[in-house]
């Protein structure tokens, strides 16, 4: 993953947005156990933060260590770039937590390629309540529903949603957690040929 960001952090023009995602549970494929210090700086060298220890690895901060990881990377090829006279930055817009039923601890960062003096304010992502441009985490709650019900809500989003949870028919917790992210979920179709 970091030999990928750092070829793409070097090729990538202004006003590319980049994202990865990835695992956030920092186990050792061989043992299945979490990392020791020692381990992971074998493993990871240099891009391991100075001040890392073993609550880094924990399921409460983990995500903290790839994000700094990715940061102090991207800093530095950043500022490789910038020392050759190139005019970009790197403006994070991703700090993004998620875990689907009985799935993998997911986390996904990223950013925008913009002109050094180009401000967030300037991008109009004010509106988006996923944007985190610091160590702030956004947290997808993924609400457990099957296509029926995700077809229910949606004949009463917005006006009749107070109906619907009247009725029981269906978690108002799944509903809540729906309605959160229900505008930027992907579409499906089952096509027959």
């Amino acid at each position: 993953m970091f030999e990928d960001l750092s070829l793409l952090m070097r090729q990538l023009p202004v006003g590319s947005i980049y994202l990865i995602t990835c695992n956030r549970e920092l186990k050792s494929a061989d043992t299945g156990e979490e990392y020791t210090v020692e381990q992971f700086k074998d493993k990871f060298g240099t891009l391991v933060p100075f001040n890392m220890s073993v609550k880094g690895f924990s399921s409460a901060e983990n995500y903290k260590t790839i994000r700094k990881m990715f940061s102090t990377q991207i800093e530095n090829i950043i500022g490789d770039r910038v020392r050759n006279d190139e005019n970009v930055k790197f403006l994070q817009l991703y700090n993004i937590l998620y875990q689907e039923n009985r799935g993998a601890r997911m986390f996904t960062f990223g950013g925008v390629i913009t002109n050094t003096e180009t401000q967030i304010e300037n991008l109009n992502v004010n509106d988006f309540s996923f944007v985190r441009t610091d160590e702030n985490t956004y947290e997808i709650q993924i609400p457990n529903l099957t296509f029926k019900e995700e077809i229910h809500i949606n004949q009463h989003i917005p006006e009749r949603i107070g109906i619907l949870k009247e009725a029981n028919l269906i978690d108002n917790r799944d509903i809540d957690k729906y309605i959160a992210i229900y505008k930027f979920l992907p579409n499906f179709f089952d096509v027959r040929i």
